[in-house]
């Protein structure tokens, strides 16, 4: 009857308004959680990444590339590590501000992360200083990743106050277990192979795009 309906509403609107200050905090405190979590997550990403480029940070790139040293040793498969170091950095900072040496960096990364398998790790050690991880690769084929790389950054020009600058880089690699099966002496390896193709690169008549 239109009585009992009435009377029905009314004991429904009492008990919605009752409960509503319940329902506000457990909205907010869901509302909260999934801010929370998604800071947390925020976070975690830039404990791992480097900040300007994207690419994971030295610290990340050293705990995988550990993982990888493990599966290889284990499973008896192959890997290698490059090295790499962008190419007058200083010069553009000194030249055109710090601003336009962030935008080299930045340009270097993309140029990694579009020559490297889907597999493959790039990380940002600091400075001018790249490194990526090729796991499961032949040194063939890290020579092949090499040639991507150099390709790809020198034909990318970088308009620096109306001037077109072309970045370059300097790669050393070294392939496990054909180097070395050790850490530090791989390190050590891909960095001689690096500083040896800079001072290459710097020999007069040296192509850049080599």
């Amino acid at each position: 009857t239109p009585g009992i309906q009435v009377l029905s509403l009314g004991f429904a609107s009492q008990a919605v308004g009752e409960l509503a200050p319940f329902l506000l905090v457990a909205y907010l405190t869901s509302t909260l959680s999934a801010d929370i979590t998604e800071a947390r997550e925020r976070i975690e990403n830039l404990a791992q990444t480097d900040a300007l480029t994207g690419l994971l940070n030295q610290r990340t790139f050293d705990e995988v590339w550990q993982r990888v040293h493990e599966t290889s040793e284990r499973g008896s498969s192959s890997y290698a590590l490059l090295l790499i170091d962008m190419d007058r950095l200083k010069a553009i900072n000194d030249s055109f501000g710090h601003e336009a040496g962030n935008s080299a960096l930045t340009l270097v990364a993309q140029c990694l992360q579009r020559s490297i398998r889907g597999t493959d790790v790039a990380a940002r050690f600091g400075g001018d200083e790249f490194a990526v991880l090729l796991p499961g690769a032949s040194p063939e084929t890290a020579e092949q990743v090499i040639k991507r790389v150099r390709h790809n950054v020198y034909k990318t020009t970088l308009d620096l106050r109306s001037r077109m600058i072309r970045c370059s880089v300097s790669i050393g690699m070294a392939s496990y277990p054909r180097d070395s099966r050790d850490l530090r002496e791989i390190l050590s390896t891909a960095d001689r192979q690096m500083y040896r193709d800079k001072e290459l690169r710097r020999a007069p008549g040296a192509e850049a795009s080599a």
